[in-house]
This record gives structure tokens, C-alpha cells and sequence, in this order.
């Protein structure tokens, strides 16, 4: 092998390399993502094991809460894009953020494969560099 074509294998293996760090920080972002999937559903859960009338600190915004009393705790305002909102049951929010979670889990199944079909084609990369030193 000369050393264009050595240059052009080195060029490959960064090219498979920067595809897996990619990849792998979208794997992160949806693992976090399915992270917060769980925490809305099991705080759902709490909100409607809670009585009416309860005094709860509701999230304003990132780090900023106020203090309210539960009105409701089996009916939900969803944002469902577009600036439009529409009301749900607990159950109905539960079963959306579900079949949410259920499709990021085979988003990040696919990035998976992506990442072990990547991880093998360097391997080979670096096993045809090898053999030429």
C-alpha cells in the first residue's frame, strides 16, 4: 500500500470514528430524553394518587415553581404543537408518552446497529492499517 492510499484508509477510519461520536452523542440525547419520558409519567402518577385541594409546587419555568392547590388531578392541558392545546386524562398522557417512549427505544436500537456497523467497518480499517506497517 502507498502512502496516498494509506492516507485515503486514515481518512476513512476518522470518517467511520466522527459518524460514531455523532451518533453517539444523539444516542445520549434520546437516553436523556427517555429519561425525562419516565419521570413525567411517574409524576403523573403521583399527581393522581394526590387529592384534590393539595397544596403542590407546579414548575413555571426551569428552576422557578409556585405554590398552587390541585383543582383537578385526572384531567391535563397537553401542548400538542402549533400553539394549541387540548385536555387529556392522566391515563391518555400516560399511554402518549408511552407510545413516545416506545418509538425513541427503536430510534435508539437503530443508532445502536448504526454504531456496531460502524465500530466494525473501523475495525477493519485498522486491521488493514495494521497489516501494512
Amino acid at each position: 500500500m502507498d502512502t496516498q492510499e494509506k492516507q485515503q484508509q486514515i481518512m476513512k477510519l476518522q470518517y467511520l470514528q466522527k459518524h460514531i461520536e455523532q451518533i453517539s452523542e444523539k444516542t445520549g440525547e434520546i437516553n436523556a430524553q427517555l429519561l425525562d419520558i419516565n419521570i413525567s409519567k411517574n409524576a403523573l402518577a403521583q399527581i393522581r394518587e394526590t387529592k384534590v385541594g393539595t397544596s403542590i409546587l407546579t414548575q413555571v419555568a426551569n428552576g422557578i415553581f409556585v405554590k398552587t392547590k390541585l383543582d383537578n388531578n385526572e384531567k391535563l392541558i397537553v401542548n400538542i404543537g402549533a400553539d394549541t392545546t387540548v385536555e387529556k386524562t392522566v391515563p391518555q398522557v400516560i399511554e402518549m408518552l408511552a407510545d413516545q417512549e416506545q418509538k425513541m427505544q427503536k430510534h435508539l436500537e437503530e443508532l445502536e446497529g448504526m454504531i456496531e456497523q460502524y465500530g466494525s467497518q473501523a475495525m477493519q480499517q485498522i486491521s488493514v492499517l495494521e497489516k501494512e506497517e
